[in-house]
């Protein structure tokens, strides 16, 4: 018989955990209960709007190393009516940057070679990219400066804080181009 993945078992892959009897272990050796994970796995499935064309659609870059946690926040986006590309290495991440002309990037800092603070100012020197919003997302709290960041926003994120991003600069630009 196939195993059947459950939305905790997602969870748990996202926020790279392991599961101990009904806990979960963060990266941070910090406890965590599933049942809040599996609480926010659903919640974010509540946030998914009626399909159809939106006036606040975006173009989201997502550069993550962790294939589970790339995946899931490219869900919760197109969930959302937004078209997302992923990512896995900084230097793929310039090349399909200057051709799907992002207009939000999630960028991990924690990238093999080259890592997020390197990219993002690889794309802030790029034209085409004057724009783009870019957005750290680490599993660490910033110790000084997050420049070039617009944002940063430390893991474990919620759904919530990433679809109210991306929201919050779709309804930016139907606005100046309404």
């Amino acid at each position: 018989m196939a195993a059947v993945e459950t939305p905790g078992d997602r969870t748990r892959r996202f926020f790279g955990a392991e599961d101990t009897d009904g806990h979960c272990r963060s990266r941070s050796k910090v406890p965590v209960d599933t049942r809040f994970l599996n609480a926010q796995f659903m919640r974010a499935m509540t946030l998914i709007p009626p399909s159809g064309v939106r006036a606040d659609f975006c173009r989201v870059l997502v550069v993550d190393d962790d294939p589970d946690t790339a995946e899931m926040m490219e869900f919760w986006l197109q969930k959302h009516g937004h078209e997302t590309h992923v990512c896995h290495g900084s230097l793929t991440a310039l090349e399909v940057a200057a051709m799907f002309r992002p207009q939000i990037a999630f960028l991990d800092i924690g990238l093999p070679g080259m890592d997020g603070f390197q990219l993002a100012s690889k794309l802030r020197a790029m034209p085409e990219l004057a724009s783009c919003q870019l957005i750290a997302v680490s599993g660490y709290a910033p110790l000084g400066s997050t420049v070039p960041f617009d944002d940063y926003l430390v893991k474990p994120v919620s759904a919530e804080a990433i679809i109210s991003l991306v929201t919050e600069r779709g309804s930016r630009n139907a606005t100046q181009t309404g």
